[in-house]
């Protein structure tokens, strides 16, 4: 049963349609004619319209970029390619915006950097390892996990002053587990050749044995 309140707001929300229908209509007959007419307005008084953009962003700012995110994501394959094929002008626009605003530009970056210093550190650092190791931090402490928190060659614990690194193959670029800062250079060092690490393994056995030998040696002329 339809009560009286719900006929009327049928009867307001098709009325809000029609007038809405109205408006789209003359907007298309009208286009130029209004399009020119508010590019003389904002001419004519440019304080007034950017205070009135102003205002109305502050009002709806929420709500404005949210429609924003909203239709990026729907249209980013649109919006790329457009980027695509119109780069320089992109990039002169850009250019021509940072050189009017710089000031402001530099001022809004530097407050924000400072109350965000963290987040930006953390994202930084994602992005570096993503662009380098093809892994998220994320991954990164997940690998680490398997680890058991220690270096995947010494052992040793992680802790707060000591930096672990990830190692990958410099050929193939797949990682191969979380070194400590030293076997990481130990790793990079030897040019990631085992002949050489064998080598060195070798060279220091053959120094262990000659020391221990002149210790015995000594003891006996000391006896």
């Amino acid at each position: 049963m339809i009560t009286e309140g719900t006929s009327i707001m049928k009867d307001r929300k098709g009325d809000r349609t029609r007038i809405c229908e109205q408006a789209r209509k003359y907007y298309r007959e009208h286009k130029e004619t209004i399009l020119e007419r508010n590019k003389k307005r904002r001419l004519e008084n440019p304080d007034i319209n950017k205070q009135a953009c102003k205002d109305y962003y502050r009002k709806h700012r929420e709500q404005l970029l949210r429609k924003g995110k909203e239709y990026y994501q729907e249209h980013l394959m649109k919006i790329r390619s457009y980027r695509m094929k119109h780069r320089n002008q992109v990039l002169e626009s850009h250019s021509k915006y940072y050189r009017k605003n710089r000031n402001s530009i530099l001022k809004k970056d530097r407050a924000y950097c400072q109350k965000n210093r963290e987040k930006i550190n953390v994202r930084m650092r994602n992005w570096r390892m993503k662009k380098m190791y093809g892994i998220t931090i994320e991954q990164f402490e997940s690998l680490l996990a398997k680890q058991e928190n220690k270096c995947a060659i010494c052992g040793v614990l992680r802790s707060n002053n000591r930096r672990f690194s990830v190692d990958h193959d410099h050929k193939m670029g797949y990682v191969r587990g979380i070194l400590c800062h030293l076997c990481n250079c130990m790793i990079g060092m030897s040019r990631d050749n085992v002949v050489i690490l064998e080598s060195g393994i070798q060279y220091l056995n053959d120094s262990m044995r000659k020391e221990t030998a002149k210790l015995k040696c000594h003891e006996g002329l000391k006896s």
